[in-house]
């Protein structure tokens, strides 16, 4: 999943994704990659009829050389039950806290090569979902959330994404999705 988001965001936005992961990096001297790990979670979601399963994790590699430092930058670690808090880790802790192995991680290299390889994962379903997802971020009534309780903004936004989601997922899957 975060491999994917990672694709879809560069593809579709390729210059603001630069400008803000290595715009501030060359300032700093520093270098920015995309990685993929092999996490060790402390949860795994199930979802209905699919067993957990264990998928790779895409975080960003932050390195200064001139200062020794190394980090990383993981926007979505509570997917695997891990602290918010550890979204910006030192690369050595991160590593081994957080990884099957030490050295678990690889780079993403060719942009296309990661896109050929998405493109045929979930009947290109993300491809798709990704910009609607960009669109329905803007439509949100955002004065209308902050006013609302919790649960009413929930349901707000799980209503706005399954009219959305549920035609795309219909015509992925052969209209199996029930209405």
């Amino acid at each position: 999943m975060c491999s994917k988001s990672i694709y879809n965001v560069r593809k579709l936005n390729y210059n603001a994704l630069e400008k803000l992961a290595y715009g501030p990096a060359l300032e700093y001297n520093a270098t920015v990659s995309w990685i993929v790990l092999n996490p060790r979670p402390d949860m795994v979601f199930a979802t209905d009829g699919n067993p957990p399963s264990l998928t790779r994790h895409s975080v960003l590699w932050i390195q200064q050389k001139s200062e020794n430092i190394s980090l990383i930058f993981d926007g979505t670690a509570e997917q695997f039950g891990w602290a918010a808090s550890n979204a910006i880790s030192n690369t050595y802790d991160y590593l081994k806290q957080f990884t099957a192995l030490e050295d678990s991680y690889f780079k993403y290299g060719d942009l296309k090569d990661v896109g050929d390889e998405i493109q045929g994962h979930d009947r290109g379903y993300w491809l798709e979902a990704i910009p609607k997802l960009l669109g329905l971020w803007r439509r949100l009534d955002w004065e209308l959330l902050e006013a609302v309780p919790a649960r009413a903004r929930l349901e707000y936004i799980r209503r706005a994404a399954d009219q959305e989601f549920r035609i795309i997922a219909a015509r992925k899957w052969d209209n199996t999705i029930s209405k």
